[in-house]
């Protein structure tokens, strides 16, 4: 999938330009290096979903004391017909988060070094809300290994999304880990395109603007406006 091996481009860049050790450039690094909107096309050329694709940085501060991990992440709104075998499932709509996790980890090269760690478990978390997994079966063909891939329960997870696409640009997600009881939970800032080399972040309005245009492609087939309660 192209965000994954976007992940290794991101983090790879920002080795070469900065001449630190790498727990040092872990350090500034550290959050959301990027986050893009993209179309799901079908064969067909018709628009399937519409998603988000990020890549953050974080610590582990739940299972491994500080250790550095690399959330590799896409949040979709589904047509459910596409993407859902499920006798009965009257909803148009799918919602499905899927994270990858790998633990970043400097070598005696000098160099960082992923190692994968998949969580069996994965959450979408706005403002005061958290989501719950559907209990209708996952979807067809996102399935990742070494990944949880998720399907959501509409209600809330529509709302946080909405939410964040409209105002707050951001949403979080968790996970866990070793099937632990306990959670990591990593912001995710949507608006965020790349990361400088001392750490800073360049955001823009496009990411957005490219998450509604794709739901204006999908609108036709919602039986309520799509817009954040």
């Amino acid at each position: 999938m192209k965000w994954i091996s976007l992940a290794g481009t991101l983090l790879s860049a920002c080795l070469a330009v900065v001449p630190a050790k790498a727990s040092e450039l872990l350090d500034i690094m550290n959050g959301t290096l990027n986050a893009a909107a993209e179309p799901q096309v079908m064969e067909d050329g018709r628009t399937g979903g519409c998603s988000y694709t990020f890549v953050a940085i974080t610590r582990d501060h739940v299972y491994r004391s500080g250790q550095y991990l690399r959330v590799t992440g896409s949040l979709d709104l589904l047509k459910t017909r596409f993407f859902v075998k499920t006798p009965g499932v009257a909803s148009l709509w799918s919602i499905a988060l899927t994270l990858i996790v790998d633990e970043a980890w400097m070598g005696e090269d000098g160099e960082i070094h992923f190692t994968p760690s998949a969580p069996s478990q994965a959450y979408l978390i706005g403002a005061g809300t958290e989501s719950h997994p559907d209990k209708r079966s996952e979807p067809y063909g996102t399935r990742v290994p070494v990944s949880a891939s998720m399907l959501l329960e509409t209600d809330p997870a529509l709302k946080i999304l909405m939410e964040a696409t409209s105002s707050s640009h951001a949403i979080s997600v968790a996970f866990n880990q070793f099937y632990g009881d306990r959670m990591i939970t990593v912001p995710i800032e949507l608006d965020v395109t790349d990361v400088k080399s001392n750490g800073e972040r360049v955001r823009s309005k496009d990411t957005a603007i490219d998450f509604q245009l794709c739901l204006a492609d999908l609108s036709n087939d919602f039986p309520v406006p799509l817009k954040a309660k």
